[in-house]
């Protein structure tokens, strides 16, 4: 299937309400296609997976505009409650502007944590899979550190492409403590 090209067309449809996009094409794989890709075991390489046992975590928190929110600290709060229930303990660390979540995980001495989570969207997990992959002096944290999505952002696509729509969705596979590189 190939991707679609789609432009926002002003005060036309759902594509005006975009307004951030107008004029610029933006390509979206069809219906099919995202169903395909939705599938878990397309995403993850099964033959090197590993069995972790995560006793503690960092986690990011996309901290930005929602930092006051209800549902924000509800999310913490859940995280927080549900990796206590399996053993596992936590420690936040919000981020403040953009560009936060790359310098905590490239920066952060990680020696004490089984994994990184992240709590946000897409685009706070990709700018900590980015910092954990610009960690310098062949630092090896990127390649052996787990990095976990808690789906807590506006569209999550990520996660739901490996099978996570919900924070307990994500507990759930930190309790099986099975990870896979992707």
């Amino acid at each position: 299937a190939r991707p679609v090209a789609m432009a926002c067309a002003p005060g036309r449809g759902k594509a005006s309400k975009i307004k951030h996009m107008c004029g610029v094409p933006t390509l979206r794989p069809d219906a099919a296609a995202r169903t395909a890709a939705a599938a878990p075991e397309r995403c993850v390489d099964a033959s090197r997976a590993r069995v972790l046992s995560a006793k503690s975590i960092l986690v990011i928190a996309h901290g930005g505009k929602k930092r006051a929110s209800r549902a924000f600290v509800k999310d913490m709060r859940d995280v927080e409650m549900m990796l206590g229930e399996c053993g596992v303990s936590t420690e936040f660390v919000e981020t403040t502007c953009a560009g936060d979540a790359t310098r905590i995980a490239r920066e952060r001495d990680l020696s004490g944590y089984d994994a990184v989570g992240v709590m946000g969207g897409d685009g706070t997990f990709r700018e900590a899979a980015e910092g954990l992959l610009s960690r310098g002096d062949g630092d090896s944290t990127a390649k052996s550190t787990p990095l976990f999505v808690f789906p807590c952002g506006t569209g999550n696509n990520y996660a739901r492409d490996l099978g996570v729509s919900t924070v307990e969705d994500m507990v759930k596979k930190v309790k099986a403590g099975r990870v896979a590189p992707v």
